[in-house]
């Protein structure tokens, strides 16, 4: 398997982020530095909560992962 590329910056909710492959439909993503693991998991386990809750709430929800890339690292 081989190394992932990153080659963009941006924000999941909370957390700074690194992007590989944006125009992809399953992107890789990864907290921009190591110490910020743990806060990504955070922000996953929250954006995937309020996602299980809007499926219950409306079967028709259709849903996203919130990703905001603000450009390209350097």
């Amino acid at each position: 398997m081989s190394e992932m590329i990153f080659t963009h910056k941006g924000w999941f909710m909370l957390c700074p982020i690194k992007v590989a492959d944006p125009e992809s439909h399953a992107p890789c993503v990864a907290a921009r530095w190591w110490i910020l693991e743990p806060w990504f998991t955070v922000n996953e386990v929250l954006q995937s909560s309020m996602i299980w809750l809007l499926t219950k709430v409306d079967p028709d929800y259709e849903p996203m992962w919130m990703f905001k890339i603000t450009g390209e690292l350097k």
